[in-house]
């Protein structure tokens, strides 16, 4: 999977050149975004003091807000473009090498046609999809973690500890904020990854079961009508549903933990910030920047909450394309 495009002379400029342009669209993307924060502040304060301010101000914020616009629309379609070419490469790269080697065996390997195209094929799409996500964190926490804990210096937290003397470690310091995402962040996936540990064995057998059915309406194809034919079919049918029946039962109690755990996240800035708001510590551009900042570092820390069923898919479609790696070594020609 890996070896096949990192580690090929052949396929070294798109593998480290292309990726470094890639990285540098995500840094780019990361400077934006901090603007963008900044332009949160001014505009909300613009709105909470109409008094203080002009209006020309209000459509100089506006114009900003165009200006950052432009960029990230201007970014994500160029990010988006070279990533997918990005991706297609490390897809052909690993064609190829399975291709190589399993034209030269004679043996025969369960769903060898999947693994090569559709396993191969999701492999480059879910690539696609998280790799640029966690760069992104890599860069970005860095930078908001800091601007976090300097947002922490206007947000009096001393009321919480008050009323939950438990949670005075939590909220004591300047750096309130960020342990809170942290703590947040940390019990929501332990959480989420528990109530969805079993999706990467259940997906992993779902395609093992379509597999088997596939395979069974394609030998049917040649032998129709015949006796019995009907029956064997419908049978193993029942068994793929049953598989499906129990994905969907898990999957379903991963969401209602994941689902309940954002809801309670979109209202606890809210609830953290508000009594600096009414008590005059902070304005409402400060409130409405220090949601923004928690948020997106909460969001960032809580990556495999936000994509742990696309990550289960992503181990289950490794366990599947290292099983076939092993089986073509198994029948390779001495």
């Amino acid at each position: 999977m890996f070896k096949a495009f990192f580690r090929s002379r052949h396929w070294a400029p798109w593998a480290y050149g292309v990726g470094l342009v890639v990285i540098a669209f995500v840094g780019a993307g990361v400077y934006l975004e901090i603007l963008w924060n900044s332009w949160i502040k001014n505009f909300y304060d613009i709105l909470g003091s109409p008094k203080e301010h002009t209006l020309q101000e209000f459509y100089w914020q506006l114009l900003v807000f165009g200006g950052l616009a432009a960029g990230f629309i201007v970014l994500g379609w160029l990010s988006t473009f070279i990533t997918q070419h990005y991706t297609f490469r490390w897809r052909t790269a690993i064609n190829d090498y399975y291709l190589f080697l399993w034209c030269e065996i004679s043996g025969t390997i369960e769903g060898e046609g999947q693994r090569i195209q559709e396993d191969a094929k999701r492999l480059g799409e879910l690539v696609e999809d998280f790799a640029e996500q966690f760069l992104n964190i890599c860069i970005l926490l860095p930078f908001f973690l800091r601007l976090l804990y300097r947002a922490g210096a206007t947000i009096d937290l001393a009321w919480v500890s008050q009323k939950v003397p438990v949670l005075g470690p939590l909220v004591s310091g300047q750096g309130a904020m960020v342990k809170i995402a942290l703590v947040t962040s940390i019990i929501g996936t332990v959480v989420c990854i528990y109530a969805g540990r079993k999706l990467p064995r259940i997906q992993y057998d779902n395609q093992v079961v379509e597999a088997a059915y596939r395979r069974d309406l394609e030998l049917a194809i040649g032998h129709k009508p015949r006796a019995g034919l009907l029956e064997e079919l419908l049978l193993r049918f029942v068994g793929l549903r049953g598989n499906y029946f129990r994905m969907y039962w898990e999957v379903g109690k991963f969401n209602l933990v994941r689902i309940s755990f954002s809801q309670v996240m979109v209202i606890l800035p809210y609830l953290l910030v508000a009594p600096s708001i009414f008590a005059g510590i902070a304005t409402l551009g400060t409130m409405q920047q220090t949601i923004n900042i928690f948020d997106t570092v909460r969001y960032k820390f809580s990556f495999f909450i936000y994509n742990w069923r696309g990550l289960s898919e992503l181990f289950s479609i490794r366990l599947r394309l290292k099983e076939f790696e092993n089986n073509l070594d198994r029948y390779r020609p001495e």
